[in-house]
């Protein structure tokens, strides 16, 4: 009696065996298409993103060529400043000479006075700009 059941312990044995292996082999295949699906889809978001990047870049590309427009627009509007204040600087250091000249009085005074009015000119004209 022993010999059979031994014999029929073995060939349970290997039924299970055999069946663990198939079991075994058909998660191996989900595993297998799971990852082939997780590649894909990495593959789908790594195109996503490139597509991203690239609209990114030509977003701020456009930004900065605006930028680049705007500040030069600035830069000459600055030089036309600039400009305004050498002429009123030129006419400024006229007038002084003349009154000095014409007038006589204290250099003091009139440096105090000339820079006071240079001020004030450059005040209206930073105002006026800016309107």
């Amino acid at each position: 009696m022993e010999a059979g059941r031994t014999r029929w312990t073995d060939d349970r044995i290997d039924d299970l065996a055999l069946g663990l292996r198939e079991e075994i082999r058909d998660m191996r295949l989900e595993m297998r298409e799971g990852f082939r699906e997780v590649r894909a889809d990495i593959r789908d978001l790594r195109g996503e993103i490139g597509d991203v990047r690239g609209d990114l870049r030509d977003e701020i590309g456009g930004v900065r060529g605006d930028l680049r427009g705007e500040i030069g627009g600035v830069r000459a509007e600055i030089g036309g400043v600039r400009a305004e204040i050498g002429g009123v600087r030129a006419d400024m250091e006229v007038s002084f000479r003349t009154v000095y000249a014409q007038l006589g009085l204290e250099r003091r005074w009139l440096v105090g006075m000339w820079l006071t009015t240079a001020l004030g000119f450059v005040a209206l004209l930073v105002e006026l700009h800016v309107r």
